[in-house]
């Protein structure tokens, strides 16, 4: 279930944020990646492409983060060879940040 992995997701940020707090941190990065990028893009898209689609937030894990406070930082072409990332996304991942 969807709701039930955000849900949990939210939790993570939270007790991430709190405890990076209580050490004196004053922002965090994620390394996430874009699951639903090749739905959108025929091609592997630009630096450019990527950063005004992850905007929209039309994917689910860029809704997310953008939803809890983050910003995008980032985005890292080649980040992650596994099979279903590059099915997903050719590999493309994304950091995003976070300010406490």
């Amino acid at each position: 279930d969807l709701d039930a992995l955000f849900g949990v997701g939210q939790r993570a940020i939270a007790e991430a944020v709190d405890y990076f707090k209580s050490t004196g941190v004053e922002e965090f990065y994620t390394l996430s990646p874009v699951p639903s990028l090749r739905k959108h893009f025929e091609e592997m898209p630009t630096e450019e492409q990527v950063r005004a689609f992850i905007e929209t937030r039309l994917d689910p894990v860029s809704r997310f983060h953008l939803g809890n406070g983050a910003s995008l930082h980032a985005v890292n072409f080649d980040a992650d060879s596994s099979d279903i990332r590059q099915e997903e996304s050719w590999g493309i991942m994304v950091n995003y940040r976070y300010t406490i």
